[in-house]
């Protein structure tokens, strides 16, 4: 009773046919869980939708979008200043603990 030894250069080819079937495959299910809880609880989807509209109406997408743009920049200038002050600092200790 001799088992063929299994045929590593077939699985590493079926490697990425595998991980796409098996993303796939987890992608229906998470869509048939979905749809099964919404027909569980009709309401409780019907609020979502309803507040995740109300909310894209009231406040523009393009208007938060710039907000949260200014806010990074913002914080970034200074952020980028410091970064600089200490590498340029760190440049001139280093090198005078070297001459030491």
């Amino acid at each position: 009773m001799d088992t063929p030894p299994p045929d590593l250069s077939l699985r590493s080819e079926e490697s990425p046919k595998s991980t796409d079937l098996q993303f796939q495959k987890q992608l229906e299910d998470w869509l048939n869980e979905i749809k099964a809880d919404v027909s569980e609880r009709p309401f409780l989807w019907l609020i979502i939708a309803f507040l995740s509209g109300f909310v894209s109406n009231s406040f523009p997408a393009r208007m938060l979008f710039l907000v949260v743009v200014r806010m990074i920049s913002w914080l970034l200038g200074p952020a980028i200043l410091l970064m600089g002050v200490v590498k340029i600092s760190d440049l001139f200790f280093s090198s005078r603990a070297h001459e030491r």
